[in-house]
């Protein structure tokens, strides 16, 4: 399990946040907290915030059938909130009374991408889009929530490699360009691709 730092007091305890365990599917950023809406979410309750504290799972009787795993139900914004917060101190219901709030940005749509052929002109021949010596191709993606992580490509059978700058084409050659992006959540777009050749 991965622990997401969301706490959320609830009569004297502790309620942290767990997804199944991958690469990554939080992201925090200027104080907000980002989460995969694809993934499963556990609830767990614990007397400290310390990693050396006894959690226990939450179960609900009244709402098996979609607990354990729960899953967010709409993208953005979304809140775990409870009627009345209570004062740190007194133990007691702060006044003036208000809801303890926590928020969650749920993200569930991977990045959108595009592809720039840059630097030459191109012509057909077979069909085939061919280009000069000087071609650049520039990639680029957006999200609209938790943003970009990072974008891969690759050329040919090589491996997919990140993407930092534009790619050049020193040789001529018959090419097949890959690529796809994830945003910070783990949301990972589908695979696109161009053929084409330099001469």
């Amino acid at each position: 399990m991965k622990n997401i730092v969301l706490i959320i007091s609830f009569i004297g305890f502790f309620i942290n946040i767990y997804a199944q365990e991958t690469d990554y599917h939080w992201f925090e950023k200027d104080g907000k907290l980002y989460y995969n809406r694809n993934v499963p979410v556990y609830f767990w309750v614990s007397t400290s915030q310390s990693d050396n504290s006894q959690d226990v799972l939450m179960t609900s009787q009244t709402s098996e059938k979609y607990t354990n795993p729960m899953y967010f139900d709409s993208e953005g914004y979304n809140t775990f909130q409870y009627a009345y917060a209570v004062d740190t101190t007194t133990k007691k219901i702060a006044y003036p009374s208000q809801h303890a709030v926590f928020k969650v940005y749920v993200d569930g749509f991977a990045p959108t991408l595009n592809a720039y052929f840059k630097g030459t002109r191109r012509y057909y021949k077979g069909g085939t889009p061919v280009y000069a010596l000087n071609l650049e191709i520039q990639l680029s993606a957006k999200d609209y929530m938790s943003g970009v992580e990072k974008i891969m490509y690759a050329l040919n059978s090589e491996n997919y490699m990140i993407y930092n700058e534009a790619i050049k084409f020193p040789n001529a050659g018959d090419f097949e360009l890959k690529f796809y992006a994830e945003d910070n959540t783990g949301n990972r777009s589908e695979i696109k691709s161009y053929k084409f050749s330099v001469k």
